[in-house]
C-alpha cells in the first residue's frame, strides 16, 4: 500500500497523549515522565497499537469499538502491560494502547493482524518511529 502523502503528515500531526505520562510525537524524543516510568519498570521498548479505522478508511463507532477491545483482550491475553493512549489531530481522535516490552516485529504483527497503516515503536533512549507497511 502506498501511503498518500496527506495520511504521512496526518501521523507526524497527530498528538499521542498517553493517559498521565505525556505525549509522544513521532521523530521526537520519548516525554521525560514516560522514560521514567519505563526506567522503574526497566521497560526497554514500548509501542503504540492500535485496531480503530482499518487502513484508514473511517469505521463505524460500534466496529471501532469492537476492534478496539479485541485488542484490548489480545494484549492482556498475552500478558503485556498496557496504557490508553487517545491520539489526536485537529478534529481527529482514535483510541491506541501503548504496550511495554513488545518487539518491533511483534508489533508490525498486530498491525497486520489490525489491518493497520502504521504503529509506532519506540526504545527508551531513542525517538518515537513510525512503523508502515512496506508494501
Amino acid at each position: 500500500m502506498t501511503i498518500p502523502p496527506g495520511l504521512l503528515q496526518a501521523f507526524h500531526d497527530t498528538y499521542f497523549n498517553v493517559e498521565g505520562l505525556g505525549t509522544i510525537r513521532i521523530g521526537q524524543p520519548l516525554p521525560a515522565l514516560l522514560r521514567a516510568w519505563m526506567e522503574r519498570g526497566s521497560v526497554t521498548q514500548i509501542s503504540i497499537l492500535g485496531a480503530e479505522n482499518p487502513q484508514a478508511v473511517l469505521t463505524s463507532d460500534a466496529e471501532n469499538e469492537e476492534r478496539h477491545a479485541s485488542l484490548l483482550q489480545e494484549c492482556r491475553a498475552r500478558g503485556y502491560t498496557i496504557v490508553h493512549v487517545l491520539g489526536q489531530a485537529n478534529t481527529w481522535q482514535e483510541r491506541h494502547v501503548l504496550v511495554t516490552d513488545i518487539s518491533r516485529d511483534t508489533a508490525e504483527e498486530f498491525r497486520r493482524r489490525y489491518h493497520q497503516v502504521a504503529v509506532i515503536h519506540a526504545t527508551i533512549s531513542g525517538t518515537a518511529q513510525l512503523v508502515m507497511d512496506d508494501r
